[in-house]
């Protein structure tokens, strides 16, 4: 057994914010983000980190890291093939 790899928060950051945009990492289906009032606007990746800090609840879940891979939300095909 592996142990996970700890990112530092700029690692992360990196790791994250192509998959931070609308659509991918950012819940646009979370009531949290229809009541801030984002629902037909285009965030940029870097709104989308920034809100997701302030209001963890814009997360998709669940949030997958693997062999510096991120797959967010319940994608059954892309976890298979990221844990295989």
């Amino acid at each position: 057994m592996t142990t996970p790899k700890s990112h530092s928060a700029p690692e992360s950051s990196r790791l994250y914010l192509p998959d931070a945009t609308r659509g991918t990492s950012l819940n646009p289906k979370s009531p949290a983000f229809k009541a801030m009032g984002f629902k037909d606007r285009e965030l940029t990746a870097a709104e989308a980190l920034a809100l997701m800090a302030k209001e963890p609840n814009l997360i998709k879940r669940p949030l997958v890291v693997a062999g510096g891979e991120m797959v967010a939300g319940f994608d059954r095909e892309r976890l298979r093939a990221l844990l295989a």
